[in-house]
């Protein structure tokens, strides 16, 4: 098998990259820098790229994902970045192209249960970040090859350098706050080991379509997050 991972310096990306070529794969990497796995190449997405590689499977994990930033730099990185990997691969013969993309994109302020494939987008998206990567969905929809969207809920573990380095950070500055309500408010997240192993058997069975992807074990929110304080000896958050 031949892969070749866009963001393999990222979280996702990253960890893909090491089971790829723990399994012999020939991998080859789009990063921000050199990886100690597989091959890597520094690749401005944004524009138009070429590289002497003919992959059988193209992941497309890199993106913009910061809460914040300027409009054009999420439509450079999330959907001009898409569509110019989507040149490449149709310049390479169409090969399979999995998208990373996010529940973001459905995201809403009220409660939200049961979130299916076939729901559509909200009227207004919640930021630019979501905005853009149903966009590049959109562009990776028309392409003529194999694809396979999925939409991870928040991932974590071991390289996370989103989710809880900053609930984490917040705690430990005393700026976290933590709301009371009578209501118990349920999450589901995404272990990257997880996450990464349904990427791998989408492509292994060349599973096409879009997908929701979670632990499929939903949480206690509030419950959740003051159980790991007290598991590290930080402070509960009572900041309302």
């Amino acid at each position: 098998m031949k892969i070749l991972v866009t963001g393999g310096s990222g979280f996702v990306g990253g960890a893909l990259c090491a089971q790829s070529v723990a399994r012999g794969w020939e991998t080859v990497a789009l990063s921000r820098r050199v990886l100690n796995h597989g091959k890597s190449f520094s690749v401005d997405l944004s524009r138009p790229f070429t590289l002497d590689f003919n992959p059988d499977v193209v992941v497309h994990a890199a993106a913009r994902s910061s809460p914040w930033g300027r409009r054009r730099e999420f439509e450079a990185q999330n959907i001009e970045a898409t569509r110019n990997v989507i040149a490449f691969c149709e310049r390479r013969g169409n090969p399979h192209l999995v998208y990373v993309s996010t529940s973001a994109v459905l995201y809403e302020q009220r409660h939200q249960y049961d979130m299916t494939e076939e729901l559509p987008p909200p009227v207004r998206f919640i930021n630019e970040y979501a905005r853009t990567k149903f966009a590049g969905e959109e562009l990776v929809r028309r392409y003529p090859g194999p694809q396979t969207i999925v939409r991870p809920r928040a991932v974590f573990g071991p390289g996370d350098t989103v989710v809880f380095p900053r609930i984490l950070r917040a705690a430990q500055e005393g700026k976290f706050p933590l709301i009371e309500s009578d209501e118990i408010v349920m999450a589901d997240l995404i272990y990257i080991d997880t996450l990464v192993d349904y990427i791998l058997r989408a492509i292994d069975r060349r599973v096409t379509g879009l997908y929701h992807l979670t632990n499929h074990h939903p949480v206690a929110l509030v419950a959740f997050l003051r159980d790991i304080f007290s598991r590290l000896g930080l402070p509960v958050p009572s900041r309302c």
